[in-house]
């Protein structure tokens, strides 16, 4: 796997959301992995 990307933040009103953008393909996909969750553990082994 190659190096973690960057976590970046989109704020609504109070809250953030974490996102991050992994590679540059045609097609955008959002992937959630449940109702809250932590996404840089998505990346340990």
């Amino acid at each position: 796997m190659g190096a973690r990307p960057r976590t970046r933040y989109a704020r609504s009103g109070d809250y953030s959301i974490a996102y991050q953008v992994v590679g540059d393909a045609h097609l955008d996909l959002v992937l959630v992995w449940g109702f809250v969750s932590h996404l840089e553990y998505a990346w340990e082994d």
